[in-house]
């Protein structure tokens, strides 16, 4: 069964029974998490683990977007954001068709994603540094979403619930997206790591 550790990472078991409870159905007291979807299948969970995880960039790149100062920044966060929204989507006809997770779930995720992003953005989104942190955290998660692809295309092989899916196009957007944040990540390294006047 999925229990509360789905949505426990950086929360006390309590709390994370308590931020379902909260959230579905606006309750306040802690939500019976024995009741939920079961999930003992292996590709379910991944899956879900992988949608979280979409949350949090799409959130990141939609705050960068918005409040970046720079008008090229703002401008290359909607670009990627456009893919990794297209992304996202895939990524949940998938869970659908396979039968994964709850509503519930998608916005336990959703709502830890974009809390997530905040306290990884911080105050600092103005700054180099920040955008930098931003832009690496966004890196390593294309490369997280690169390795989904090539496990599922594997997976297809012989799960006839992911056949028919185009995992060449989507690796090759994978790789196309990392390419770009990694250059922009890199040109702003020296700046960004620099030591700061005393």
């Amino acid at each position: 069964m999925l229990l509360c550790s789905q949505v426990s990472t950086g929360f006390g078991a309590g709390q994370a029974r308590q931020i379902i409870g909260i959230m579905h159905g606006g309750r306040t007291q802690p939500y019976d998490c024995g009741r939920q979807v079961s999930m003992s299948d292996p590709l379910v969970t991944y899956l879900e683990d992988h949608k979280a995880g979409a949350g949090v960039a799409i959130s990141l790149l939609k705050k960068m977007k918005a409040e970046s100062q720079d008008e090229s920044l703002s401008q290359f966060a909607a670009n990627i954001l456009a893919g990794v929204e297209e992304d996202e989507e895939t990524l949940q006809n998938i869970a659908n068709k396979i039968g994964s997770g709850s509503n519930m779930i998608k916005e336990a995720t959703a709502w830890l994603g974009e809390k997530a992003s905040r306290v990884k953005l911080g105050a600092g989104m103005s700054g180099d540094f920040g955008t930098f942190e931003a832009l690496e955290f966004l890196a390593l998660g294309v490369q997280g979403k690169l390795h989904l692809w090539y496990a599922l295309e594997v997976v297809a092989v012989t799960d006839a619930r992911l056949r028919g899916i185009d995992f060449k196009t989507l690796i090759a957007r994978a790789e196309e997206q990392y390419s770009k944040v990694e250059d922009r990540r890199l040109a702003l390294a020296a700046i960004a790591l620099r030591p700061t006047k005393a």
